[in-house]
């Protein structure tokens, strides 16, 4: 039986600067994220990264199964290739629930303040 989540990390890519950003979220501001969809976007603010807007582009849950477009349940069983090469793989869902343990998003507007100097106030490192 998996542990109860308390929140989730959010991974954001930066396609403009080839970088990655992760943060952890805490059960609050991880709930702001419960019942989108991959391709939704996200107004940051609400999470205090102001100025940023997101596209949610997929995850993985707390069994570490990817997120699917286009699978309506929380889980589900699929079968993918073609001929003799078919093979039945499990994914998530495309809708963020309890259950989701990392978010996956691209940056598709930036504020302007750098999200490294809002990401070092909001958690800092040790």
């Amino acid at each position: 039986m998996a542990s109860k989540q308390t929140g989730f990390k959010l991974v954001m890519n930066d396609s403009e600067n080839k970088k990655t950003y992760q943060i952890a979220l805490d059960e609050k501001k991880s709930e702001k994220f419960i019942n989108l969809e991959i391709g939704n976007k996200f107004d940051c603010s609400v999470i205090g990264i102001h100025g940023y807007k997101i596209e949610i582009t997929g995850g993985s849950d707390i069994a570490g199964f990817p997120m699917k477009k286009g699978i309506h349940q929380e889980r589900a069983g699929v079968i993918v290739g073609e001929g003799r090469y078919r093979k039945r793989k499990t994914f998530g869902g495309e809708k963020i629930n309890k259950n989701t343990s990392q978010v996956n998003a691209k940056i598709t507007k930036k504020g302007e303040v750098p999200i490294e100097k809002i990401l070092e106030e909001i958690s800092p490192k040790k």
